[in-house]
Parts: C-alpha cells; sequence; structure tokens
C-alpha cells in the first residue's frame, strides 16, 4: 500500500512521524467535545454545512464503538493535533469525519490518522477504504484522496420518491427537516 500513494502523500505522513506524532484510538466519551469543537473550527473557515452539536450523541446511540466506528486522535508532546471519526460496515472502511486543531495543521496529523486507520483496516479484514464522493468542483479534494490511492468508481444514487408531493413540499421543507442529507435532486423540484 505505501508504494501505491502519491509521492507528496508519503512524505507527509513521514513528516508528521518526524514531528513526533503519535495516533491512539480514542473513547467516544472522553474525546467528543474537543473533536466536534476542532471540526466546527475548520468547518467554519470553509463555511460549510455543520453537522449539529449532538452529532457524537447519535453516533453513540445508534452505534457500537470498535464495532460500528472508531475514532483516531493524533496526539503531539501529549496534546490534541487531530481527530479522525471512521465508520466500518462490512468489508468497507468510511472515511467520515476529520478535525484539526487549526494552529496545528503543519504538523500533518490528519495524514498520520489516515494512514494508521488504513493499516487498521487491513487488520480488521477490510477491504475498501472509501473516501466518499467528490463533486466536480471540489478539484483540490479530489488530489488529495488522488494521493492515498483512491479509484474513481462511478455510482448512482437510485431515489425513488413522490415527485408531486415533494413538489408540494417544496426544496426550503425539505431541506429543513434533512440538512444533514442527500434526499432527493433539487433540480427534480419545482420552486
Amino acid at each position: 500500500l505505501w508504494e501505491k500513494l502519491e509521492k507528496r502523500t508519503r512524505y507527509s505522513i513521514k513528516k508528521g512521524q518526524k514531528e513526533g506524532v503519535e495516533v491512539i484510538s480514542a473513547d467516544i466519551d472522553e474525546i467528543a467535545e474537543r473533536f466536534y469543537h476542532a471540526y466546527e473550527d475548520g468547518m467554519k473557515l470553509k463555511s460549510s454545512n455543520l453537522k449539529p452539536a449532538q452529532f457524537f450523541d447519535f453516533v453513540r446511540k445508534n452505534f457500537e464503538q470498535n464495532k460500528d466506528y472508531e475514532i483516531f486522535v493524533a496526539i503531539k508532546d501529549k496534546e490534541e493535533i487531530a481527530y479522525l471519526l471512521v465508520f466500518y460496515y462490512r468489508k468497507f472502511t468510511e472515511y467520515y469525519m476529520p478535525a484539526f486543531v487549526l494552529n496545528k495543521k503543519h504538523l500533518n496529523g490528519v495524514s498520520q490518522l489516515i494512514w494508521e486507520s488504513m493499516k487498521n483496516s487491513i487488520d480488521r479484514g477490510m477491504y475498501y477504504y472509501n473516501f466518499g464522493g467528490t463533486l466536480k468542483n471540489q478539484n483540490s479534494l479530489y488530489l488529495f484522496k488522488r494521493g492515498w490511492f483512491a479509484k474513481d468508481f462511478h455510482y448512482n444514487y437510485y431515489i425513488f420518491g413522490d415527485i408531486q408531493r415533494i413538489n408540494s413540499v417544496g426544496i426550503n421543507e425539505l431541506k429543513k427537516h434533512y440538512p444533514y442529507f442527500y434526499v432527493f435532486s433539487y433540480d427534480r423540484i419545482r420552486v
């Protein structure tokens, strides 16, 4: 796997290792608040749609740690510098939610976390490490994923819905009730 990573990705991992960044698996109850604050700070910079503050409560309530998901933490000099939440399902590891302390980005904690979670996935017998979809306008994200030996995989969403009912409800009402989910292709809804 190491040889298949792009040179810049290997460099990023090595840099973190040289900086003395360590990776641990952490308990959600001990880490959730700090993880969420790092995530929130990063997403605000991107002007992106935040998951709610209760997100980790939902994870705790609906999934079993170390079976369905795992949280990895990068530590430098006893300080948490980055976090990564991955989900496990069948033979898939789903790269779900990374975050880092903004003034510690230069330590490449997220690269360390991805690398360690990939190795952990192999040890678990997982076959696929899924970085998720990338929109056509997300070129830098696409290049980042490609650096990890991610391969393009075309897939379709098959969503069966009552278009008349959805049209009567409207986009705003749909977004209000399902703010963090892909529910329906909005271009099919009349405004």
